[in-house]
């Protein structure tokens, strides 16, 4: 596309996300009910007034604390580190039952994030990072494992942001840009004011992303 467009036409194509394969569920809530965490109601569904910590089907990698700050929260504030270590204690103590291998592979806290858009007065509690082709599920009822699909994998794109699959994809061409350089390490914040170096436009000084000199070098 940018060979047809010509070195004289500003050209920019941008993903949103990444994509990863998944061919099995991980029923999160499941392992939470077995850690004493998760009550249920008799008809199945999530009993709040008992329960300390859910994977809400809002957040399918972050863990909620249901703690006083939520209406009708059980928690106490004060005990909310405890509840964390139990959290973070009974997922990463869960293994795949064919190779024994840890499905959890690593635990977040928010700040540990910082710049990834997760956390935040709405956000969740502890976020977590799961083997490859293992996706998380909120399912109360489903096994502990479930296999997707029949002889091939589905994909999704909500997994940990620093894996390589998740990240997107961004190609630029047009006057004063480098042919063929490589930029690592570029942000989402950094796009508009490179699409305004691109375009001939001052960037505006509200932006706090920066334009990437790698692709101008007559620009810093």
């Amino acid at each position: 596309m940018m060979d047809l467009a010509g070195p004289n036409t500003a050209f920019a194509l941008v993903s949103d996300h990444g994509m990863a394969g998944r061919s099995r569920l991980f029923g999160v809530n499941r392992v939470l009910e077995s850690a004493g965490l998760l009550v249920k109601n008799p008809d199945g569904t999530v009993d709040l007034s008992r329960t300390k910590a859910l994977l809400p089907s809002w957040s399918d990698f972050g863990v909620v604390i249901n703690d006083t700050s939520w209406k009708g929260g059980i928690v106490p504030r004060a005990d909310r580190p405890e509840i964390l270590q139990q959290v973070e204690t009974a997922l990463l103590g869960v293994r795949e039952p064919s190779t024994g291998l840890p499905i959890v592979r690593n635990i977040f806290r928010p700040d540990q994030l910082t710049g990834l858009g997760i956390g935040g007065a709405s956000g969740a509690d502890l976020y977590f990072d799961l083997a490859p082709g293992i996706y998380p599920s909120t399912r109360l009822n489903s096994p502990l494992i479930e296999f997707t699909g029949k002889g091939f994998a589905n994909g999704d794109h909500g997994f940990y942001p620093q894996r390589r699959s998740m990240q997107a994809i961004f190609f630029l061409g047009g006057p004063g840009v480098r042919k063929n350089a490589i930029v690592p390490g570029m942000r989402q914040i950094d796009i508009a004011p490179t699409l305004c170096a691109l375009l001939g436009i001052e960037p505006s000084p509200d932006y706090e992303g920066h334009i990437l000199g790698e692709a101008f070098p007559s620009r810093k």
